[in-house]
């Protein structure tokens, strides 16, 4: 965050996490990123589980979910995570498509 040529940074994207702890860090240097350059992008791709559950312990999932999908600009979860942040199945493209439009990102 304290880079000399941090204005010069344009997109910020994140995936995996190793622990909950990270979203807030990676919240605050896209904050910072934006102060310098406010049209610079965010990309949150969630990266938590796939059709064999979660691979991140919940607690990570949730700060995925609570702190980094509602400061993206653009998320790219598979249909698991989707489901798991939004608490349903998602059994059909309606579904889904309603449940992206209340994840994040418009």
């Amino acid at each position: 965050e304290r880079a000399p040529w941090l204005g010069e940074v344009r997109a910020v994207l994140s995936g995996y996490l190793g622990e909950a702890g990270q979203a807030e860090a990676v919240a605050s240097l896209v904050a910072a990123v934006k102060e310098k350059t406010p049209n610079a992008l965010y990309v949150c791709d969630p990266v938590m589980g796939d059709s064999g559950g979660l691979y991140v312990p919940e607690a990570t999932a949730a700060a995925m979910r609570d702190k980094l999908m509602p400061i993206a600009d653009i998320a790219t979860p598979n249909r698991y995570e989707l489901e798991w942040m939004a608490g349903a199945p998602l059994p059909d493209i309606k579904a889904v498509t309603a449940a992206a439009l209340h994840a994040g990102p418009s």
